[in-house]
């Protein structure tokens, strides 16, 4: 299994907390980067561009290998050279999303961008790969398809799955498991265990729940 932990990058004490995770060697560290400071403000908080950034430079420097995610809005898409040119300084890949209306997205329908303005944006997002040939930059279809056990790709016995729950498996804030990061916005009949009580192998293997979903996703 290969390690990643997601975070908005903002700490108390971010020496300490950039110091734990680097000795945790984790395989990636996923930090969200929503546009330009003004912009990634609005959306997280005042001053949290800056304390971010602050915690991803301490992380580059640490050894922390980092990603970026960045959720495509109308109000952001247009940041893009600026996230990459900054993912390019301190991080190895950057991965741009369409907004989910689930959790407090629901209430932001407004911001997500069209469908021509999502397949323009991927496209001028790919381009810029030309410019930044050390940093892998992917927009939302590639990462998912690459996660996925596709027909093409599986090799024999190995039935065609979406990454839910097969290739991919998420741990809460709180210890809960379930079978994707958007999982405890869609329904809390999805919960698969929870840490310390249950564990994580057990659930991956032997989970009824869990070997549910699969058939049903494959």
């Amino acid at each position: 299994l290969c390690v990643s932990l997601n975070t908005n990058g903002v700490y108390d004490d971010p020496a300490r907390v950039v110091a734990q995770l680097a000795d945790l060697e984790l395989n990636q560290v996923t930090v969200s980067v929503d546009g330009i400071p003004e912009h990634h403000d609005a959306v997280r908080g005042a001053g949290t561009y800056g304390r971010m950034l602050a915690s991803v430079e301490a992380m580059a420097a640490s050894g922390v290998n980092v990603r970026f995610n960045t959720v495509l809005t109308r109000n952001n898409y247009r940041d893009v050279p600026h996230i990459v040119a900054l993912a390019n300084e301190y991080a190895t890949e950057v991965n741009f999303f369409y907004m989910r209306t689930i959790g407090r997205g629901a209430r932001l329908f407004d911001e997500s961008l069209s469908f021509e303005e999502h397949y323009e944006s991927a496209n001028d997002t790919l381009r810029l790969r030309e410019s930044y040939p050390e940093l892998r930059i992917m927009h939302f279809e590639q990462s998912f398809t690459e996660r996925s056990v596709l027909p093409d790709a599986a090799p024999a016995g190995l039935r065609f799955t979406y990454p839910y729950g097969s290739t991919t498996f998420s741990i809460a804030w709180d210890g809960s498991y379930w079978p994707h990061g958007y999982s405890p916005y869609q329904d809390e009949r999805l919960l698969l265990g929870r840490y310390p009580q249950d564990s994580i192998l057990d659930i991956w293997v032997d989970s009824d729940k869990l070997d549910g979903m699969r058939e049903w996703f494959g």
